[in-house]
């Protein structure tokens, strides 16, 4: 009876200790912080996808005096505008000179479908980005203290975790496998904007050409996209690391399509215009440092990954499908300059 009644003492006296009192979790106040938080990172994501558009398509070739070399000056007074249909502007007057106009037709729309679905993934990638960089920011100067207060007491040394354990507890992004992002960033820029001007041209001499460099360039940023976030964990290379194996494959192929084609001649014989050689550059920069990163995170360059036979399997299958992408490329899709 005692030992009932000095339980019941403590239940009234301290709630909390109550199993039914510690299920009912605080309502939260909402808060205008998330909210704008999002916000700042969706501004700050156009903001960037903005500069590269302006990096890319004004001072690269700026710089690089491809306007002088190419093209031809515009008098604004006397341009009559003869190719534009004005059906955007109706029933408004023409009028002369402008920087942007489109006419009314289906491949205009193919062309904003095209520009919608990359800016849109180019903002969903870079807020992303953003957010994980924060969060990684946040860890490293606060969440990572806390798994080196052990090393600090000597009684403690056995327990502290080691820093293979403090990686696996990191939160925001994964640096590695940013790096291999922003490389991926130069061909889908140029893929894409190949791509509007190959529709806006109706240039489809190599428009089947284009399109496999297109959705494989592509892929390969769909494919590191979840691992760009720390708690991710990143798969053993058997069939669960299929991405990684895509990310792997892809740009292998990439690397000796263009050596057999105009990669050699551009930069090794230096055969190439400079554009071409900035150009190539580009290509071989975004193709090898995902391939070398994927090669390190697939553990390749461990010689206990051979002893897996999904391993094995993985890295068969992955270079038969590179070197047959290749051919196929090679004969179907003939490529020039």
């Amino acid at each position: 009876l005692t030992s009932k009644t000095n339980a019941l003492v403590v239940f009234l006296t301290e709630p909390e200790l109550c199993p039914q009192h510690r299920m009912r979790p605080k309502k939260q106040q909402p808060s205008l912080a998330r909210p704008l938080y999002s916000f700042f990172l969706l501004l700050l994501s156009i903001f960037i996808l903005c500069a590269i558009f302006a990096f890319g398509l004004v001072l690269v070739p700026k710089k690089l005096g491809w306007w002088y070399k190419c093209g031809r000056t515009v008098d604004r007074s006397t341009c009559e505008m003869t190719c534009f249909d004005g059906k955007m502007k109706c029933p408004h007057p023409l009028g002369r000179y402008k920087t942007f106009y489109f006419n009314m037709d289906e491949m205009s729309f193919k062309i904003l479908f095209v520009f919608l679905t990359y800016s849109t993934l180019g903002i969903l990638s870079f807020q992303k980005c953003a957010r994980l960089i924060f969060q990684r920011l946040h860890w490293h100067f606060k969440g990572k203290k806390d798994s080196i207060l052990p090393l600090d007491n000597p009684s403690l040394q056995d327990t502290a975790p080691s820093p293979r354990a403090r990686r696996r507890t990191a939160k925001g992004i994964r640096v590695g496998v940013f790096v291999m992002y922003c490389f991926t960033v130069y061909p889908n820029f140029y893929c894409g904007w190949n791509t509007l001007q190959y529709l806006n041209d109706r240039f489809f001499a190599m428009w089947s050409n284009q399109l496999y460099f297109t959705i494989t360039e592509l892929l390969v940023a769909l494919c590191l996209a979840p691992f760009l976030d720390a708690r991710v964990p990143l798969p053993r290379p058997g069939w669960h690391a299929l991405p990684l194996w895509t990310a792997w494959a892809v740009p292998l192929s990439h690397i000796l399509q263009s050596a057999i084609d105009q990669g050699v001649n551009n930069l090794l014989r230096g055969r190439g215009l400079r554009h071409q050689v900035t150009r190539d550059l580009g290509f071989l920069a975004g193709d090898l440092v995902p391939f070398l990163g994927a090669s390190l995170l697939l553990g390749l360059h461990r010689p206990a990954t051979y002893r897996s036979r999904p391993a094995r399997t993985g890295l068969l299958l992955a270079s038969a499908a590179a070197l047959g992408a290749v051919v196929t490329i090679s004969f179907l899709f003939p490529g020039s300059d």
